[in-house]
């Protein structure tokens, strides 16, 4: 998602999809077991997600010791 920082975008879709799958669970009428687990699956993601970007990130970084990027 262009504009928004990366943890951000990982949050929004990781709240966009137990948005969705709670609405199908619902509208099925499926017990709510489904979006714990969905909830428990996708958080494993989006951290993992989260950790491989901040450290690719970080990986990229040029800054030198003693410079300020304020």
């Amino acid at each position: 998602m262009a504009g928004f920082p990366t943890s951000l975008s990982i949050a929004m879709w990781l709240v966009g999809a137990l948005w969705v799958v709670g609405a199908l669970a619902y509208w099925l009428e499926y017990d709510g077991e489904l979006i714990w687990v969905t909830a428990a699956i996708g958080s494993a993601f989006a951290g993992t997600e989260w950790r491989a970007t901040k450290k690719r990130d970080s990986a990229r970084s040029t800054s030198r010791p003693g410079e300020n990027h304020d």
